[in-house]
C-alpha cells in the first residue's frame, strides 16, 4: 500500500510543478521524482486542451480565434513554463560565447526575470508559430 501512496503523492506533485491546476493543499504530495511524470502530465494537458477544442468549435468560435484561446488556456495551464523556457534560450544565445567569460555572462542572464530584446522577439515568434500551427 505504501508504494501506491507514494506514486500516488509523487503524481500528485508532478500535477503541482508541470501546471496550475488547483489541487488541496493538504493532500500528501512529493516531489521527488516527478519527471517520470512529465509525459502523463502533458496527455493530461492535452486532453483538457482537446475537449476545450471541441467544445470551442461546437460553439462554433472562428477557427484562428479558437486557436488563440486553446493557446491561451495552455498557457494558464502550465503557467507559461515552456515560454519562460524559450525566451531564456534565447536571451542566453544573445551573448556570444568566444571565451569562458561569455558563458558566465550567458549563466547570469537565466535568473534574471527582465526579457530583453530577443527574448521579447522570440516570445513573438512563439506564440505566432503556435497560433498558426494549431489552425494549419
Amino acid at each position: 500500500m505504501t508504494l501506491i501512496a507514494d506514486a500516488w503523492a509523487s503524481w500528485l506533485g508532478a500535477l503541482i510543478f508541470y501546471t496550475c491546476l488547483p489541487l488541496p493543499q493538504h493532500w500528501r504530495m512529493e516531489f521527488r521524482w516527478i519527471a517520470r511524470w512529465a509525459p502523463w502530465v502533458g496527455a493530461v494537458i492535452g486532453l483538457i486542451l482537446g475537449f476545450s477544442d471541441g467544445w470551442l468549435g461546437l460553439v462554433r468560435i472562428p477557427l484562428l480565434v479558437r486557436c488563440a484561446l486553446i493557446f491561451a488556456i495552455g498557457l494558464l495551464l502550465t503557467g507559461g513554463l515552456h515560454i519562460d523556457g524559450v525566451m531564456d534560450t534565447a536571451a542566453g544565445l544573445a551573448v556570444p560565447t568566444a571565451s569562458g567569460q561569455d558563458t558566465r555572462r550567458q549563466l547570469e542572464l537565466l535568473p534574471d526575470s527582465r526579457m530583453g530584446a530577443l527574448g521579447g522577439m522570440a516570445l513573438v515568434v512563439l506564440v505566432v508559430l503556435k497560433v498558426l500551427a494549431l489552425g494549419a
